[in-house]
């Protein structure tokens, strides 16, 4: 090799030195958030995330109809089969002897065919949150995809027929390490003497906090 070549090369060989990682690493750019509510609690979640301005694609996925949403959050208005759920004085009933699976509609399923960072929001004690997180979690994690799952466990005093499904779904999702949780009860012991609106929002911001 001649000596002006051996040089050059040693001024290469400093060069990737200096800067390994730039020349040997090649990071994958981030995906864009999509930010999925799913039931009431979901959704009211998501549009104080929005109204934070955080940068995503939103999807509310709830019933009834939310007429104020912003225009760029779309909405799916998801109706629970008559045939597992009836409403009694508010509250949800589910019968016992209920044992298909929730069927989620191919409209859904087609948000989740681009290559985005999921972030699901949901309270468990409702029908919507309960059982899609039931079925999205295991689902997104068995693909492969970019996801977080962020729940809240109703307050022990609320909708004591759902329970046994809460607690189901939480045992079923519990160990799947992109999700979390956070108790409303034990939440209200740390952020005890807020008015109820001032809770809720200070609920909204704990999710708001936890997107990755």
């Amino acid at each position: 090799m001649k000596r002006r070549e051996a040089i050059r090369s040693l001024g290469v060989i400093g060069v990737m030195s200096a800067f390994p990682n730039q020349l040997f690493s090649n990071p994958r750019p981030k995906k864009p958030h999509h930010i999925i509510g799913l039931g009431g609690a979901g959704c009211n979640i998501l549009e104080y995330v929005h109204a934070n301005g955080v940068e995503a694609k939103y999807t509310c996925i709830s019933r009834p109809a939310r007429p104020n949403l912003p225009s760029d959050i779309e909405f799916i208005e998801y109706h629970p089969p008559i045939i597992a759920t009836h409403f009694t004085n508010k509250e949800i009933c589910i019968p016992t002897d209920m044992s298909g699976k929730l069927i989620i509609p191919d409209q859904v399923w087609r948000i989740f065919e681009a290559d985005e960072k999921f972030v699901l929001y949901a309270g468990l004690g409702g029908f919507t949150g309960t059982f899609f997180m039931e079925q999205l979690v295991p689902w997104l994690q068995a693909n492969k995809k970019d996801f977080q799952a962020i729940c809240s466990i109703p307050f022990s005093f609320e909708r004591q027929s759902s329970k046994p499904y809460v607690n189901r779904v939480m045992k079923a999702i519990k160990p799947y390490p992109n999700f979390s949780y956070f108790e409303l009860d034990d939440f209200i012991v740390k952020k005890g003497g807020a008015t109820l609106t001032k809770f809720f929002e200070l609920v909204s911001e704990e999710c708001l906090r936890r997107i990755g």
